[in-house]
């Protein structure tokens, strides 16, 4: 019964007196995560997990609250965002927050590593770069999991382009080092 659908509240109450904003956010962002079900049903219950680009770390203390034995590290660009994941968890036993460019940090071996959104925010050579990198710290049998808007697909990508942008450029809710965002094809 301890699934995503039962740990949402919980996952909301570490975040409340955060601010109106980000509780709205995260309250948003869950219902479209449909609460992290997906990647908790990809991933083991007891995997290592390297969460890339974590922001405020919903999805990885959902992953955390929801089986307790995995091991979490979650990273991000965006140093202010990572201290506000360690105060709204301070307490997890298992779950580290690092801030940090990806390209720059060493990443853990890893079960499961998850690149949720963040692959836009480089330029091709960058994700290149990124992609071997998190397949060199794959344990045996591990898995990457790879979610970013796909260019083939015209009117979705065009909905992410545009929450991008207000994101990034108009209300800088997300920082990005390049001036433009890198969406690629599924087919490449």
């Amino acid at each position: 019964m301890e699934t995503p659908d039962y740990f949402s509240s919980r996952l909301i109450q570490s975040y409340i007196y955060k601010g109106p904003v980000l509780e709205w956010y995260l309250r948003v962002k869950i219902r479209l995560e449909r609460n992290y079900n997906f990647f908790n049903n990809t991933i083991s219950r007891d995997a290592v997990i390297c969460d890339i680009g974590c922001g405020y770390g919903f999805m990885s203390a959902m992953l955390k609250l929801v089986a307790p034995e995995r091991q979490i590290f979650a990273i991000d660009y965006d140093s202010q965002k990572v201290e506000l994941a360690k105060l709204a968890h301070k307490n997890k036993e298992g779950l580290v927050f690092i801030s940090g460019d990806i390209l720059n940090l060493e990443i853990p071996k890893a079960d499961a590593i998850i690149l949720a959104d963040v692959l836009h925010y480089m330029p091709e050579k960058q994700q290149e770069s990124c992609i071997k990198k998190c397949m060199a710290s794959l344990n045996e049998n591990g898995q990457i999991i790879i979610r970013d808007a796909d260019t083939d697909l015209a009117k979705r990508t065009k909905g992410t382009k545009l929450t991008e942008f207000f994101s990034t450029r108009l209300l800088g809710f997300n920082k990005t080092e390049y001036e433009k965002l890198y969406f690629f094809s599924g087919k490449n």
